[in-house]
């Protein structure tokens, strides 16, 4: 049960980083982090490298598509913590 619970788990975070990784303003996701507030609430942080040449309203741009993808691609995860880092 509890090796179901991480594959699952994995699986999860493996498919998030892929959807952030998808925006072509996205380097790569460097951490990821997330807890489960309650069994149907999940809180996930994001810490992703954005490409260089981005200014503020791309990056911000980014950020929304970032999260409205997860959000709809996983209904649990009721909010989205992108960090950009630099």
């Amino acid at each position: 049960m509890v090796r179901n619970f991480i594959f699952g788990r994995l699986l999860f975070l493996y498919q998030i980083i892929a959807l952030a990784e998808k925006d072509p303003a996205v380097l790569k996701t460097l951490r990821i982090v997330s807890t489960y507030q309650s069994p149907e609430e999940v809180v996930l942080m994001l810490v992703i490298a954005f490409t260089a040449d981005l200014d503020t309203a791309d990056i911000n741009e980014a950020i929304t598509h970032i999260r409205e993808s997860v959000k709809t691609a996983f209904p649990l995860v009721k909010y989205v913590i992108v960090q950009p880092e630099f």
